[in-house]
């Protein structure tokens, strides 16, 4: 009886004893910060390391877990902020992460950093996992026992992402173009007429900026079709126009174009080419009396109307070759005429104007029919008269 009390006493001390140990060597923990994530390709990355002793002293710890190669590139180990300050190993390379150190005795407890280990992920696409291997440790200050539970120490499960399209950049604001300058178009002025003949002509004017000379010429405003032009540039222009009717009526327009092609243009003008001088002398086709201030009008292209003097003459010096109509009035007669007008000069027409005859014998009938009819209204008119006086005496005598 009593050997049996003592193994029962010896397995209550044992428990007591070593039961505590049993417990400390498993319950320590390590474990990744952040345990998950989402990590973009060519972006670093750090985790860090934690460790939680649950209470214990515990002075060293061994932190190994491996990565894939294909997936991530290892920036270091950094152990900035650690508890620990004796260090054995701190390397990430060739798929291994392998961290180990301490702190002496009393050691240290609680939760506390061990070191950062940075990454930078190859790949758009898929996941890494990391897990502490069996090589980890947590040794207590007062045995070095390991600690560590392994079982329950955490995990870091992360995910791969492409990097972000980077979103495309603004356009860049373009200033407005500068508008265009307005074209400026020449300006035509001090248009002159020079000599002018039977058959030339000459014209100069002057532009504000240097152009070409052209001018457009025809005996209507309609029909300006004959042209003469100088294509050298100049501020200041004369043209001479050949070829010429004389005293005829011409339309013409001056155009000018600048070497960039803006052009200008005038409105139509005129002039009138020398002509031949002729005199035309007007009298009485019966009597062969000279008529005096008798109108006498030639149909140029301006009509032309002239006053014939005391000898019945009248001059025309504009007058063109050819065959020419001439309008003669006196007092209520009017009568048309033609000639011919040559390059001989001098040259006169005689133009005979047939006069209306009055005839004598009747002239003195109605002369002496009015005499008659006069006598009768001044004998009409003295009775009524003496009538109406003889009617007032009667009247004053009763």
């Amino acid at each position: 009886m009593r050997k049996k009390y003592f193994l029962v006493f010896i397995s209550i001390i044992l428990t007591l004893v070593f039961f505590p140990q049993i417990i400390w060597a498993q319950s320590a923990l390590l474990y990744f910060s952040p345990s998950s994530g989402t990590f973009t390709e060519g972006q670093n990355f750090w985790l860090t390391i934690m460790v939680d002793t649950k209470g214990v002293a515990v002075n060293a710890v061994a932190a190994y877990f491996s990565y894939p190669e294909d997936k991530l590139t290892p920036l270091g180990v950094d152990t900035s902020g650690s508890v620990m300050t004796i260090w054995a190993e701190k390397s990430a390379s060739n798929g291994k992460v392998e961290i180990a150190g301490g702190l002496v005795t009393p050691g240290f407890s609680g939760i506390k950093k061990i070191a950062s280990v940075g990454f930078r992920p190859k790949v758009s696409s898929g996941s890494v996992n990391f897990k502490f291997n069996q090589d980890s440790a947590v040794l207590a200050d007062a045995d070095n026992k390991n600690i560590l539970n392994l079982n329950q120490s955490g995990q870091g499960n992360y995910s791969l992402a492409p990097r972000p399209t980077a979103p495309a950049p603004a356009p860049t604001p373009q200033p407005a173009p500068a508008p265009e300058p307005e074209p400026r178009f020449p300006l035509i002025s001090e248009v002159e007429l020079g000599e002018i003949t039977r058959n030339e002509a000459t014209i100069s004017w002057k532009t504000d900026l240097e152009t070409d000379s052209l001018i457009e010429y025809g005996l209507t405003a309609d029909t300006m079709l004959i042209t003469v032009a100088d294509e050298s540039l100049t501020k200041e222009h004369s043209l001479k126009l050949s070829e010429l009717d004389p005293g005829r009526l011409y339309y013409f327009r001056i155009r000018t174009k600048t070497q960039e092609g803006v052009q200008g243009a005038t409105q139509a003008f005129t002039f009138t080419t020398l002509g031949y001088v002729a005199e035309i002398k007007v009298f009485d086709a019966d009597t062969n009396q000279p008529l005096p201030e008798a109108e006498v009008k030639v149909a140029l292209p301006e009509e032309i109307t002239k006053i014939t003097d005391q000898e019945g003459k009248v001059f025309f010096d504009q007058l063109p070759l050819g065959e020419q109509w001439i309008s003669v009035k006196y007092q209520d007669v009017l009568a048309s005429y033609q000639i011919t007008v040559t390059d001989q000069e001098p040259q006169s027409f005689d133009i005979g104007v047939k006069l209306p005859k009055i005839k004598k014998g009747v002239s003195i009938f109605w002369v002496a029919i009015l005499l008659i009819l006069t006598g009768l209204v001044i004998i009409v008119i003295v009775t009524l008269v003496r009538n109406w006086i003889l009617k007032e005496r009667e009247k004053n005598i009763l």
